[in-house]
C-alpha cells in the first residue's frame, strides 16, 4: 500500500499489503507469516528525504538511502523493486528498509561486510526460523515450498510457521512426533485431512469425531493422523521377483487423497525393461477402487501370499521403468536397477524421476522390494520427484491391498 503523510505502509514483497499474508495453499498449523517484506520492516511515509522524491532515477547506489531508484538502474534495483515496489515509488523513496532489509535479501552481500541475515540460500537448517531457504537446499525445503504449497518460506522468510510445517511435510526431522498436539476426539468425521491444529478433546485412536470439526475432515472417511499433502496416486512399492520365482512380483499403488479413486480402463501402467526398446502396457484398470489413504495391489502370476491381490499384471524386469498413467497422462513413475551396467542404460528415454533407486532384488530369489518412504504402516508420502530419495530397498516386502488399514 502507498504511504500517506506521516503514515506507514507495509512493503508488498512476498507477503503482500496489510502486514500479514498466508503462504499459498494455506498454513497447516493455522499460523500467519508476519511482515510486509522479507524482514517484516515498515516503510516510513513521505519518501526517504521527507518529501515526495522526484530526484534523478539513479542518483545514488542501492546501498544508500535516498530518492526512489528506477528498476533500470541495475539488476539489484530491478530485483528489489519487483519484490518491494515502494522502493521505486517516488512517494516513498529508497529508504532504510530498502537498504537494510531488501538489498541483502534480494541482492546478497553487495554492500560489503559480512553476509546479511537476509541473504537467500541455505544459511540455516529447516528446524530453525530465519531467512528464506532455497527450494533446492534439500528434500524437505522442496516438500514445504513446492509440495506443501507454501512458497512464502522460500520466497520471503523461513519463519516459525515454516518450521511447524517441517513436522507435517518432512516427518520428525526436528525431534518429536511429526504431528503436533493430541489426537482429535470422538467418532470419525469426514474427508480431507485436517488443515489446522488437532481438535480439543480426549485422545482416541487418532481419528476425528462426530460432526465435521474446524479442521474439515469429510464425513465417513477415517483420516490417519498427519495425512499426506499430495493430490494424486503414487507408486508406493514394487517387487520384481520373490521367493517363488521371477513372476512372484507386485506393484502397489497408494492413494494419499481423501476420496476413493475408481481404477477404470483410463488407468494404465506401462513398463520398459532395460532390454526393451520401448514401453508397453503391463496393466489396465478394470474398475476396482483404491480407498482414501489406502492401497491397491497388482501382482504377477506366481504371487501367492497375503494380503490377496486386487488385480494382476504382466511382469516387469529387475532393471526397468514403470509409469502410472491416467487418460494417457503420466501420474507417477519409478526407475530401478541392481547393476551398474543397467543403471547406465536408464537414460532420459526411460522417463525416470531423478536418479533410479537400487533394486535389492536384482536376480535373487529373496523377499525384498523397493518401497516409497517412510514405508509400511507409516505410509508412503515422500515425493520429491527423485526415485533415489523417495524410495529405499526393504526386506521383507510389505505389500498392502485395498482391504488393508489406511495409512498416513
Amino acid at each position: 500500500g502507498g504511504a500517506g503523510t506521516g503514515g506507514q505502509a507495509t512493503g508488498t514483497g512476498g507477503a503482500g499489503t496489510g502486514g500479514q499474508a498466508t503462504g499459498t495453499g494455506g498454513q497447516p498449523q493455522g499460523g500467519q507469516h508476519q511482515g510486509g517484506n522479507a524482514q517484516g520492516g515498515q516503510h516510513q511515509g513521505g519518501g526517504a528525504q521527507g518529501g515526495a522524491g522526484g530526484g534523478p532515477a539513479c542518483a545514488h547506489d542501492v546501498c544508500t538511502a535516498g530518492d526512489a531508484l528506477d528498476p533500470s538502474c541495475g539488476t539489484c534495483a530491478k530485483d528489489v523493486c519487483a519484490a518491494d515496489p515502494l522502493c521505486c515509488d517516488p512517494q516513498n523513496g529508497w529508504d532504510d528498509v530498502c537498504v537494510v532489509e531488501d538489498v541483502p535479501t534480494y541482492c546478497g552481500d553487495v554492500c560489503g561486510g559480512a553476509p546479511d541475515a537476509g541473504a537467500p540460500g541455505c544459511t540455516h537448517d529447516v528446524c530453525t526460523a530465519g531467512v528464506k531457504l532455497d527450494v533446492s537446499c534439500d528434500a524437505c525445503t522442496k516438500q514445504v515450498c513446492a509440495v506443501g504449497a507454501d512458497p512464502f518460506c522460500c520466497n520471503n522468510k523461513w519463519d516459525s510457521n515454516c518450521v511447524k510445517e517441517v513436522a507435517k511435510f518432512c516427518g520428525g526431522l526436528c525431534g518429536g512426533a511429526p504431528d503436533a498436539g493430541p489426537p482429535d476426539a470422538g467418532a470419525p468425521d469426514a474427508g480431507a485431512p485436517d488443515a489446522g491444529p488437532p481438535d480439543a478433546g480426549a485422545a482416541d485412536a487418532g481419528n476425528d469425531a462426530g460432526a465435521a470439526d474446524a479442521g474439515g475432515n469429510d464425513a465417513g472417511v477415517i483420516v490417519p493422523d498427519g495425512g499426506c499433502a499430495i493430490g494424486h496416486l503414487l507408486i508406493s512399492e514394487v517387487r520384481t521377483r520373490g521367493l517363488l520365482s521371477a513372476s512372484d512380483e507386485f506393484i502397489e499403488l497408494f492413494n494419499p487423497t481423501g476420496a476413493a479413486v475408481t481404477l477404470d480402463n483410463t488407468w494404465t501402467i506401462e513398463g520398459r525393461s532395460t532390454s526393451n526398446a520401448s514401453f508397453t502396457t503391463r496393466w489396465t484398470g478394470k474398475g476396482g477402487a483404491i480407498p482414501a489413504y489406502g492401497h491397491f495391489l497388482i501382482v504377477g502370476s506366481a504371487y501367492a501370499q497375503q494380503p490377496a491381490k486386487d488385480d494382476s499384471f504382466n511382469g516387469i524386469g529387475d532393471a526397468a521403468s514403470i509409469i502410472l498413467k491416467h487418460s494417457a497422462a503420466t501420474v507417477d513413475s519409478l526407475c530401478f536397477a541392481g547393476a551398474a551396467a543397467d543403471f547406465a542404460k536408464l537414460d532420459a528415454t526411460f522417463l525416470c524421476e531423478g536418479t533410479p533407486v537400487m533394486n535389492p532384488q536384482a536376480g535373487q530369489a529373496t523377499d525384498a522390494s523397493v518401497e516409497r518412504k517412510p514405508g509400511g504402516a507409516a505410509g508412503n508420502c515422500t515425493d520429491t520427484d527423485d526415485n533415489s530419495v523417495d524410495f529405499a530397498g526393504t526386506a521383507p516386502a510389505t505389500p498392502l491391498d485395498s482391504t488393508s488399514p489406511p495409512t498416513p
